[in-house]
Order: structure tokens, then sequence, then C-alpha cells
């Protein structure tokens, strides 16, 4: 399944939460306590994902891309401080 993860540092290793958002471009809402950054884990279509985090609700405000199924840092949306509120996603 599509799903993202949370994490209270800021480089995606100390996790927190997970959710499954839909992948269909639509906004999904999702803010936790203690969220600095987020990434793909699952990515059913084997790399082709990408999601964009916003800062505020509603997919509005700060934002940052990330592509595919990555554990490294180089794909993980950090936001440290307000971290993150909402995502849209496209597989």
């Amino acid at each position: 399944d599509f799903q993202i993860n949370y994490y209270s540092d800021g480089g995606c290793s100390n996790y927190t939460t997970q959710f499954n958002p839909s992948t269909d471009g639509s906004c999904y809402d999702y803010q936790a306590d203690n969220v600095n950054s987020g990434n793909i884990v699952g990515c059913p279509t084997g790399g082709d994902c990408q999601c964009t985090f916003y800062e505020q609700k509603g997919c509005q405000g700060k934002h940052q891309q990330v592509m595919g199924v990555r554990w490294d840092a180089q794909d993980c949306a950090s936001n440290w401080g307000p971290g993150w509120a909402s995502v849209s996603c496209n597989t």
C-alpha cells in the first residue's frame, strides 16, 4: 500500500506515525504532534510516486516535493519547527 511516514527529527529517521493518503493528486490533511519530516515508504508502482508536503492544512504554504521510495535524507521532506500538515500525492 501507498504509505507516508512522519518523523520527529529533521532527517526522516525517528519514526512518529504513518498514514495512507490518496494518490490521485488530491489534498490530504494529516497533522501529528512532534513532526518535523516525512517521506514516501510504500510506492505500489515501484518508484514512480511523488508527494508534495505542505506546512499548512489544505495544501497551502511552504512546501517540498519528494519522489519515489528512498530511505536516505535526499528524498526526505524536512520542515523543522512547523512540520507538515497536509500532502498531495501522485502515482
